[in-house]
């Protein structure tokens, strides 16, 4: 077999910009990647918050008054959950309710001297809370973003994006939700 000075394979420069053409296209993948994953947390978190909306809102219409302890609520959210010390909330440890294993903390807080009853759910990217005052006519929705990616989630829920509160624990805003 004769080999006319032919050499067969890849130039260098081919090969740089095969690569460099994989390095864009994976940038430009990761973040979305990122947030579609931040929106199915978000997803299974809201699924937890809305059932003890629902439990807490049932417990209420049935006894007149909230729950003092989130066990007392009838919920079918518990599947792997722990019940215990939640650390996520107000850095306050004597707050009980449950801990799921990918790192959400669902529980409920009364606060008899102001008499406000708050539901609380908080994942990796994001927070949810429902404060009751004086229900049912007070009652807020409030969204915590805890990653660039809960930013995102918080905006896109919170049209009027009205900043409530700023604190120092890594989390960037509360919004008032509709």
């Amino acid at each position: 077999m004769k080999n006319n000075g032919c050499k067969k394979g890849f130039t260098l420069i081919e090969l740089l910009v095969v690569v460099l053409i994989i390095g864009i296209l994976a940038a430009i993948a990761l973040p979305q990647y990122k947030m579609a994953v931040a929106k199915a947390r978000t997803a299974q978190l809201f699924t937890r918050f809305n059932a003890i909306e629902k439990a807490a809102n049932i417990y209420f219409l049935t006894n007149n008054e909230f729950p003092k302890d989130i066990r007392d609520l009838v919920l079918d959210i518990k599947e792997d959950a722990q019940y215990g010390h939640i650390d996520r909330f107000s850095g306050n440890s004597s707050i009980k309710g449950y801990v799921y294993p990918n790192g959400d903390q669902c529980g409920t807080i009364y606060a008899s001297f102001s008499n406000v009853y708050s539901i609380n759910c908080i994942g990796k990217d994001i927070g949810i809370v429902k404060n009751y005052e004086q229900y049912p006519t007070l009652t807020a929705y409030f969204c915590m973003a805890m990653t660039a990616e809960g930013e995102k989630i918080c905006s896109s829920l919170s049209p009027r994006k009205h900043i409530m509160h700023t604190y120092d624990w890594g989390y960037h805003r509360w919004d008032l939700l509709n």
